[in-house]
């Protein structure tokens, strides 16, 4: 006699069920873990990728400011566009506390970018009211008047026997030179130009950068530039802003040189949503109680 198949029991169904749904939760929570270290490692990545060109930007930036030029004329950093330094390297120097609203820390430099023309030797005409200037080639077999690309933010060498010095230019009225008025100089000490005798160089135009950091919703700071110029109007500074493409930063430090070691600006860049360290980092001054990355220069 044959016997009839046995059926599934409830019990039977209920542990198969079990097994079913543990399974199902282990792939899906396994699904979940790699989502989520795929997006830490994704936003490490961006915040890593940001930081990096970051440093590469300014360190082309900064390449070659330290030249004998600052050294036999150094700057004069009580001037407007420039903010109580904490460090001074020369032409780079940093502040802690900027008085720009977008950042508690801000780098400056200085540079001058040579003219596109050949430089040429240059007589002063006539000089009054120190700071009204005409000139004219010391070679009478070119055109009269002062250089083409001369303007504001140029930078012209004076020389009046052994005595150097330089002046920047606020204005061309004309073919009258506007000089910049003494509280705006970078350069101080009296001018001492003589109608006839005193020879003049135009170097180029004066660029000074001040990077610093402006927050951005859900992308930590930006990395921004204000390059500065002479109001025409004003006979101020006043700075032109201009926004980098260069995210996820943080703050920036200055690390003055010990031990023979040169000084180091450092920038932090930190990824959305950073992970709580175990234990507190402190680099180069600043504390930090989230993950976070670093990328310095040395001057």
């Amino acid at each position: 006699m044959n016997r009839l198949p046995r059926g599934i029991t409830l019990v039977e169904i209920t542990i198969s069920m079990l097994i079913g749904l543990v399974v199902v939760g282990s792939v899906m929570n396994l699904a979940r873990t790699s989502t989520r270290s795929l997006d830490t490692i994704r936003r490490r990545v961006s915040a890593v990728g940001n930081l990096e060109m970051a440093a590469e930007a300014l360190a082309l930036k900064t390449r070659g400011l330290e030249s004998s030029f600052w050294e036999s004329f150094p700057l004069d950093t009580d001037i407007a566009p420039v903010h109580p330094m904490d460090h001074t390297h020369g032409a780079v120097q940093f502040a802690e506390k900027c008085k720009d609203r977008t950042s508690t820390a801000c780098l400056v430099w200085w540079d001058i970018i040579p003219p596109d023309e050949t430089p040429r030797v240059y007589v002063a005409n006539s000089w009054h009211n120190d700071r009204y200037l005409t000139m004219s080639p010391a070679d009478p077999t070119l055109p009269p008047g002062p250089p083409k690309k001369v303007g504001n933010m140029s930078v012209l060498l004076f020389i009046t026997g052994a005595n150097r010095f330089c002046r920047l230019v606020q204005d061309l009225d004309g073919e009258t030179l506007v000089l910049a008025q003494s509280s705006q100089q970078p350069w101080r000490g009296p001018a001492d130009i003589v109608p006839g005798v005193t020879r003049i160089v135009h170097l180029g135009t004066l660029e000074v950068v001040h990077c610093t950091l402006a927050a951005r919703k859900g992308l930590g700071n930006d990395l921004i530039y204000r390059r500065t110029y002479i109001s025409a109007s004003k006979g101020t500074w006043r700075n032109a802003r201009r926004v980098s493409a260069y995210t996820h930063m943080q703050t920036m430090a200055w690390q003055p040189c010990r031990e023979n070691k040169p000084d180091r600006f450092v920038l932090f860049a930190a990824p959305t949503r950073a992970e709580n360290l175990t234990i507190p980092l402190t680099i180069s001054g600043k504390t930090f109680d989230k993950e976070v990355f670093c990328a310095s220069l040395s001057f």
